[in-house]
């Protein structure tokens, strides 16, 4: 499932940043679009799937500072490479590469990163009893999502506190839906990832041949994670994968270990212009007859090549600076303080 949202998520970053999607025309344009329109959905497949094994976690600030060094690791270095080899890069992008969390030069990972740091308070949510639980959802779900989906021209999306509240939402439905309704849901897997494609196709086909309403309707869904639609179509693809048994697969564990590294690299701001414009040369082939052959092209060799840089930095790099006193010492203390915050009765 790491796999499947990640291509997706690259292949909507090539689709929309290197030019095809106000170039391409004829077929490549639809597969163009049916490749390049998902990333959003894929964003709430990803966050679903993190919010399934952190809901039932303890607390670890370990997990605070490999997400840290992970994003610094590549963000920072990224872009001073970027600098040095004389490619212009606005003092704004220098800036959030420098400080990538202070800058969200990745903001997926900025808001994964706040959700962690406050998921033990949400997890008391989750001891609540289940009709009040219940109920909570349902508030939320009126409160955001329903609303985004029939007033889907009050655009709010992408804003920190929309993306905070949606985060949480989406961890408190997630451990809701583990703990009573995961038990108790049957359908077959393959109707529902069925109906998620078929939901996702006429999105797609509508925001490319109609105009008007129509059209910002389903563009709107597309984009907006937090709509009805983009939600059931997430949450199709997670059912599937969710029930279905495919066994052990050391090289699909390989690839997969690595997706949210290939996030990081390939959207890095001061790298995302040099990748797709010097790096795959996208204004030579994006008005070509095979510019959705190259498009799938692309998508897979940059999911492979930042997965092998990804090994070489946990193989060399990671276990020498986690393991070292000064961040050892740094964790016992977040882990101390959060164990006496959560031990105090208010």
């Amino acid at each position: 499932m790491r796999i499947v949202a990640m291509l997706m998520i690259v292949a909507g970053h090539c689709f929309g940043q290197s030019g095809c999607a106000a170039q391409a025309v004829g077929m490549n344009a639809w597969v163009g679009a049916f490749m390049g329109s998902g990333a959003r959905i894929a964003v709430n497949v990803f966050l679903f799937l993190g919010c399934w094994f952190m809901v039932d976690a303890p607390f670890r600030a370990r997990r605070i500072t490999k997400l840290y060094l992970e994003v610094w690791c590549y963000v920072a270095p990224i872009t001073l490479i970027v600098v040095l080899l004389g490619f212009p890069v606005p003092m704004k992008d220098i800036v959030r590469g420098i400080f990538p969390f202070l800058g969200k030069a990745v903001w997926f990972a900025s808001a994964y990163l706040a959700l962690l740091l406050f998921s033990p308070w949400l997890q008391k949510i989750l001891a609540w009893p289940e009709r009040s639980l219940r109920l909570l959802v349902i508030v939320s779900f009126f409160l955001t999502s329903l609303w985004v989906t029939v007033y889907t021209f009050d655009r709010t999306e992408d804003q920190w506190l929309d993306i905070l509240v949606w985060f949480s939402l989406s961890y408190v439905s997630i451990g809701y839906y583990k703990h009573y309704l995961s038990q108790r849901i049957r359908f077959g897997k393959w109707t529902v990832l069925c109906l998620a494609i078929l939901l996702y196709a006429v999105l797609v086909c509508t925001s490319m041949t109609q105009t008007g309403i129509l059209h910002k309707l389903a563009s709107a869904y597309l984009a907006d994670y937090k709509t009805l639609p983009n939600m059931l179509c997430a949450m199709g693809i997670f059912y599937f994968f969710q029930h279905a048994d495919l066994g052990c697969n050391r090289v699909i564990n390989w690839f997969a270990a690595s997706a949210f590294a290939v996030y990081i690299i390939h959207q890095t701001p001061a790298f995302i212009p040099v990748i797709w414009k010097q790096v795959f040369q996208s204004e030579a082939w994006t008005a070509s007859p095979y510019s959705s052959g190259y498009l799938i092209l692309v998508s897979f060799v940059v999911y492979a090549g930042c997965a092998c840089i990804d090994h070489v930095r946990n193989r060399w790099l990671e276990p020498k600076v986690l393991n070292n006193p000064l961040i050892c010492w740094v964790e016992r203390r977040i882990d101390a303080v959060y164990a006496d915050a959560l031990d105090r009765r208010y």
